[in-house]
C-alpha cells in the first residue's frame, strides 16, 4: 500500500501539486513504518525530501534524505542509497552555507551512473 501512495505522490509532483504529493508521501511513510518496511520507508523519505527541497525547506529535506540513506545502507539497497545521496547533494547545492553534507553528487553518480533514469534498478 505504501508503494501505491508513493506512486500517487509522484503523479501529483508531475502535475505540480506538491501539497497533495507531500500528503501521499507522508501516508506512505506512516504505512511503511507501521509495517516495518525499511525499503519503502526509505523511498517515502526520499520522495518527501524532494518535495521539501522544492519548497525550500532545506533542513527538513536534508533530515529526510539522511534518514533514507541510513535505512538504505542498513538494508544494502544501492539504488536507494544513491537516490538519497543525490538528494543530499541537491540540498547542499541549494544552500551550501546552511547544510553540510559529506555525500557529494559525484559520489552518487559514481555509485550508480543511471540514477534518475527509468532503467535504474535495484540489486
Amino acid at each position: 500500500m505504501s508503494e501505491v501512495r508513493v506512486k500517487l505522490g509522484d503523479v501529483y509532483v508531475a502535475l505540480g501539486h506538491h501539497e497533495q504529493a507531500a500528503r501521499n508521501f507522508e501516508q506512505a511513510l506512516a504505512i511503511s513504518r507501521e509495517r516495518g518496511d525499511p525499503a519503502h520507508e526509505a523511498d517515502a523519505l526520499s520522495s518527501l525530501g524532494d518535495v521539501l527541497l522544492r519548497r525550500g525547506e532545506l533542513d527538513q529535506a536534508y533530515a529526510h534524505y539522511f534518514t533514507a540513506l541510513q535505512l538504505a545502507s542498513e538494508i544494502g539497497s544501492l539504488r536507494r542509497q544513491t537516490r538519497a545521496q543525490a538528494g543530499l547533494a541537491r540540498t547542499h547545492q541549494a544552500d551550501a552555507g546552511s547544510v553540510q553534507t559529506q555525500y557529494p553528487r559525484q559520489e552518487a553518480l559514481t555509485r550508480d551512473p543511471g540514477i534518475g533514469t527509468p532503467e535504474a534498478t535495484d540489486e
